[in-house]
């Protein structure tokens, strides 16, 4: 099976073909400690194509707004003494153009090499491999499948719900993607019932790219390694999908190999069915923005109409049972989160409102209601799990909803919190 390369080449706005190169994506400041009274900020890349941070003044960090392609380095200059009544020097500002270079951080070809580069290192580990395992959860066979028995037992199903769904087909799981030792539970809940269900052929599991992707959806072709055995990604899926898509989704394909939220759900699959499953694999990442005004003309908006048709278009036409699964978290409040304060019982009462209402939007699919909702207040809570349940409403097939277990973990002593859900949908 072959994925066909579509390479893509940096853009530059032809009417300022001497601009200073845009910022690419996947980058974050940070503060460093402050030197005799100065602050200082660095700038890394989260998506470690390189490791090494570049550290700048604050006055250089002001700068790198105007990184954006449409700004010369004398309107850079310029910018600059206007802000500051100094002169920025051009060789100044050729070193910070250097620096970056250097370490993959502007949009041009040298970077779209790195990614391919990076790409092509992953995809030669022939295995997507277990990356928290040991962690996470234990490496041990043995001692993994005591720890996910160990979920199990506070758990009280419902006994209709058991007959509803016992050797038939399920449509659909919500899962949380948090650290097992903090959402064991809600995992063992949902994936209880799926072992007692008829299993799927091919379970479609929509994760989330924490760190950001340009391509809306990343598949991975790599199977997955768990310490119960391989779980097996269909290759051939992907290779019709890729077929009916002009873009490509697979530059940031190395992504997953630091993403977690497909990566325990395959270790649950492996343990609850330990049959031959097949998986979809694909992380999604967009702005909560993105589908309110369709109208517009947006890249990204591009990318998710096409991957979706594409999806929807093969999926169709699959001859066995699907299951479409996603990976994922509600609110994310605190000062981990970037709250100015600690929530307080009275928000986190608030927060499950809100969280409860995203639960009603997915038993009733939705979707409008649920991009409205993340919408009204910017995403107040920072559900970051929006990205994959939006693409599952429009997957999902008719089917009831049912709520298995609602929680939250306390992530630090600022009582910085995590809530999420599991859902089965029959």
């Amino acid at each position: 099976m072959t994925i066909k390369r579509k390479r893509m080449a940096a853009e530059k706005d032809p009417a300022v073909s001497d601009s200073i190169p845009s910022l690419r994506p996947g980058l974050e400041v940070i503060a460093l400690p402050a030197e005799q009274n100065h602050t200082a900020w660095g700038l890394r890349d989260v998506w470690k194509l390189s490791q090494q941070l570049v550290a700048m003044s604050e006055d250089l960090l002001y700068v790198l707004q105007f990184f954006d392609g449409h700004h010369t380095a004398r309107e850079i200059c310029l910018k600059y003494l206007k802000k500051y009544q100094s002169l920025l020097l051009p060789e100044q500002l050729d070193s910070l153009v250097q620096a970056l270079d250097e370490h993959y951080y502007l949009q041009n070809e040298r970077f779209l090499a790195r990614m391919e580069e990076v790409r092509d290192d992953y995809r030669r580990l022939g295995v997507r491999p277990a990356q928290h395992s040991g962690i996470s959860y234990s490496d041990k066979p043995d001692q993994l499948r005591r720890e996910m028995a160990a979920f199990e037992q506070p758990i009280q199903q419902s006994h209709s719900l058991v007959n509803r769904i016992l050797n038939r087909p399920i449509h659909g799981l919500v899962v949380p993607h948090i650290d097992l030792r903090n959402g064991g539970s809600a995992y063992a809940h949902a994936y209880r019932y799926a072992a007692q269900s008829q299993p799927a052929d091919l379970y479609v599991i929509l994760g989330i790219a924490h760190q950001g992707l340009t391509t809306v959806f990343c598949p991975t072709i790599l199977d997955f390694e768990t310490a119960l055995g391989t779980v097996q990604t269909d290759r051939e899926v992907l290779a019709e999908i890729d077929r009916l898509t002009t873009r490509d989704y697979y530059q940031q394909e190395f992504l997953h190999l630091q993403e977690h939220s497909i990566e325990f759900q395959t270790v649950f699959l492996r343990y609850a069915l330990n049959n031959n499953i097949k998986i979809l694999p694909i992380l999604c990442s967009f702005p909560h923005t993105l589908l309110s005004d369709t109208s517009r003309s947006d890249p990204a908006l591009e990318y998710y109409r096409e991957f979706m048709t594409a999806l929807k278009t093969v999926l169709s036409s699959y001859a066995g049972r699907i299951c479409y699964l996603a990976s994922v978290d509600f609110s994310h409040v605190g000062p981990m989160y970037g709250d100015e304060h600690p929530p307080t019982q009275q928000d986190i009462a608030r927060i499950e409102q809100h969280d409860r209402t995203i639960i009603a939007c997915l038993q009733q699919h939705d979707v409008q209601g649920l991009l409205h909702l993340i919408a009204d207040g910017d995403n107040p809570y920072h559900v970051c799990g929006f990205a994959a349940l939006v693409p599952f409403l429009e997957l999902l097939p008719p089917s009831r909803g049912d709520l298995l277990e609602y929680g939250s973990a306390q992530m630090d002593s600022q009582r910085s919190t995590v809530t999420f859900c599991s859902m089965i949908f029959s």
